[in-house]
């Protein structure tokens, strides 16, 4: 048994409890297993301390003396019973005496549920191994009330099962492997019963999930070989920029009614029948329009948009994936320059000024306003507040006389009244917006005209959505949710949606996924609430930062390699073969 965990530990973890967490949200924070972090608040909340339980074996006989003749008596009635119909079971009113049974093992043992889980999954599979090998499979007679006899044939005794797998259609590159599991017809399972099982339990596509054969008693299913979990989880950790990107804006249907029909010939070539754009408002427009064409153009496509701006200006989301990693980057960033800029402000540089993206929403720049909490004095300049000279020269100036320095976050959407972008450069991009940068030097040397400060700016630009090595835990998970969302909701006949997050308390911070209709996303931006911004227009207020800090806590590194560089995916996108003709536009 190992030693139990330093009480230090056990002391920050109760900290965090204390100020609200919960107990598995705590244990991430101190880098603890969520089951490890449910077990100390249960006993903190049951015996008022989380202390380490005495080492070595239990006194007496154990909790589960009592119950020993039972579970042999079961073991011995049904020595094969399945992971099915432990799961039923589980669903049995009856099951109050296994779940006490349980606890009893966690608490008497230390043990975590994957744990025991992992012991239970070892009884069941017995010293049968998974890997199908060549053999004949006897199927053993079972009682299945539930099932009618006619629900599925049966199959004969005896049958000579190939451990050799199939090519996987669409993919024969692929390299596969033949595994046994043990369930059959007799349990009730169906193929769509296994895929499901396989894809959302395995972390595998189900394209990559092969030829499915059912027998009485058990099912061979075939899987890519050295296909691990690490191959997802390095995706996961892969920058979005990886995964390429479409910047061409499809006009109305009536302007332009010959690139629509081009694009139902692709989708018909390709029997496309899903659509998934993932985001912002443009995005999301192209999706609501390409959601149209099932019922304008005779074609049947169901469009799923996921969310992702840095921008984090869509609507009904409570955030979009992109932003809080970036409003990460931008505090963290800003604060250490700041601390630069700190260093020098006796004798040289008093200004550091830094542009953020952000045309008409200023979600980004709010997040370099959070550098206030530790002890920087900061200027935000927002999309939202038209630009006033005057008043903002007299704020920087007060704050470089009362602390020596001062730090300046201006979005590249800030304006003047009449409506120009202190940015702009007169040039357009490809959806015919203003091409903005170039607001941080504007201020910089306004600052330096009429103040004489020496300053230094920065343009964060790429730099901050590309910013893979310091992204924001939640925003991994909430990026990964929404893309399965998407899939789900598509695999159950939604069309023109988007699935949402829904934030349903900040401490502790808990959310959910929703969903909304695509007419209410597309075109429609969230600019940041008038009570986020402080009365002066040059902070953020405590409702701001409530908002913000959930968003950004926990850190989601990704691997590096052994010369010190990030260990990121490089993906082939091999383009499918072409069936059509050239399109000229």
């Amino acid at each position: 048994m190992s030693a139990p965990l330093p009480s230090a530990l056990r002391t920050r973890f109760q900290k965090f409890v204390e100020e609200g967490l919960s107990g598995r949200a705590a244990a991430l924070r101190v880098k603890l297993s969520p089951a490890t972090g449910a077990r100390w608040a249960r006993q903190g909340r049951t015996k008022g301390h989380a202390e380490p339980a005495p080492q070595g074996p239990p006194r007496g006989k154990g909790k589960l003396a009592p119950h020993q003749a039972f579970l042999e008596e079961l073991v011995a009635q049904d020595p094969d019973i399945t992971l099915f119909e432990l799961r039923d079971a589980l669903a049995d009113e009856r099951n109050e005496l296994f779940y006490q049974m349980l606890t009893e093992v966690q608490e008497e043992s230390a043990a975590e549920a994957l744990e025991i889980a992992a012991a239970l999954a070892h009884l069941l599979q017995g010293d049968e191994p998974l890997l199908l090998p060549e053999q004949t499979a006897h199927s053993k007679p079972r009682a299945a009330p539930d099932r009618p006899p006619s629900a599925a044939p049966q199959r004969e005794r005896g049958t000579r099962v190939s451990s050799q797998a199939l090519p996987l259609k669409g993919h024969p590159e692929v390299g596969m492997e033949r595994f046994r599991l043990a369930v059959g017809h007799q349990h009730g399972v169906k193929p769509g019963n296994i895929v499901g099982a396989i894809a959302n339990e395995a972390d595998i596509d189900s394209e990559y999930i092969g030829h499915i054969e059912i027998h009485d008693n058990f099912s061979t299913i075939d899987l890519p070989a050295g296909m691990p979990k690490e191959t997802f989880a390095a995706l996961k950790k892969t920058p979005s920029g990886g995964f390429g990107s479409c910047r061409f804006k499809l006009k109305s249907l009536e302007d332009n009614k010959r690139e629509y029909e081009r694009l139902i010939e692709i989708f018909k070539a390709h029997d496309i029948g899903y659509f998934f754009y993932n985001g912002g408002g443009d995005s999301a427009d192209t999706c609501f329009k390409v959601s149209q064409l099932s019922e304008k153009m005779g074609f049947h496509v169901q469009a799923i948009h996921v969310p992702k701006t840095v921008d984090n200006d869509l609507p009904i989301t409570d955030n979009c994936p992109g932003f809080v990693s970036v409003a990460k980057y931008i505090a963290v960033s800003s604060l250490e320059a700041s601390f630069d800029v700190r260093s020098m402000a006796a004798t040289s540089t008093k200004i550091f000024v830094i542009e953020v993206m952000g045309r008409h929403a200023g979600w980004i720049a709010a997040a370099g306003g959070l550098i206030e909490d530790y002890g920087i004095p900061v200027v935000v300049l927002f999309p939202e507040v038209e630009f006033d000279k005057e008043k903002f020269l007299a704020n920087v100036d007060a704050k470089v006389k009362e602390y020596g320095y001062c730090t300046i976050v201006v979005s590249e959407g800030c304006h003047w009244p009449d409506g120009k972008f202190l940015a702009e450069q007169g040039t357009r991009d490809a959806f015919g917006h203003a091409q903005l940068g170039g607001a941080a030097p504007v201020v910089a040397n306004m600052i330096k005209d009429a103040l004489g400060y020496k300053f230094h700016w920065a343009v964060a630009d790429y730099l901050q959505r590309a910013a893979r090595h310091l992204a924001s835990a939640s925003d991994v998970d909430q990026a990964y949710a929404l893309g399965q969302a998407a899939v789900e909701k598509a695999l159950e006949g939604k069309n023109s949606i988007m699935p949402t997050i829904v934030r349903e308390s900040s401490k502790p911070y808990k959310w959910s996924i929703g969903e909304a209709p695509l007419s209410e996303v597309a075109n429609v931006e969230k600019m940041m609430p008038m009570d986020f911004i402080t009365d002066d227009g040059f902070g953020i207020t405590d409702a701001c930062k409530e908002y913000l800090y959930p968003l950004i806590q926990g850190e989601a590194y990704p691997p590096y390699d052994e010369n010190g560089m990030p260990d990121y995916v490089t993906l082939k996108l091999a383009s499918v073969e072409k069936k059509l003709p050239l399109f000229e536009l």
